[in-house]
């Protein structure tokens, strides 16, 4: 697979990535409870240079909020101390398989969670 993905021609070995093989392990994505605001949110985001927050409660994911949600969000309402959880998205695609080839994904989304048994095994960036 190395040799399939550092191939000289450029993307022949795309067809064979595995979402593990792209996967933002879950210690360094950012993860926020939901009483953190928009703000804090906005800071942890840029500390681990992504577009999604995961926002956990006692371990247990409660929803995810994207640099998407946030703009939304301050285009009708310009206020960073809002709490996160009354902008994050409960209802959200993730993958449960770290094994799922990239080509095999047809969610049109940039960030997927990657989640299996309730436990967060990280992030997948698909753009």
């Amino acid at each position: 697979i190395e040799y399939i993905n550092n191939h000289i021609s450029g993307d022949i070995g795309t067809q064979f990535k595995m979402v593990k093989d792209c996967l933002i392990k879950n210690d360094i994505c950012s993860m926020l409870e939901p009483q953190h605001t928009i703000k804090d949110v906005i800071v942890d985001m840029n500390k681990h240079q992504i577009g999604i927050s995961v926002i956990k409660n006692n371990d247990e994911i409660q929803g995810i909020v994207t640099n998407r949600d946030i703009c939304l969000f301050l285009k009708n309402k310009n206020d960073l101390n809002i709490k996160v959880s009354e902008i994050m998205r409960k209802d959200f695609h993730f993958l449960n398989d770290e094994n799922t080839y990239i080509k095999d994904i047809n969610i049109k989304r940039s960030y997927l969670p990657v989640i299996k048994e309730g436990i967060l095994l990280g992030i997948v960036q698909l753009n």
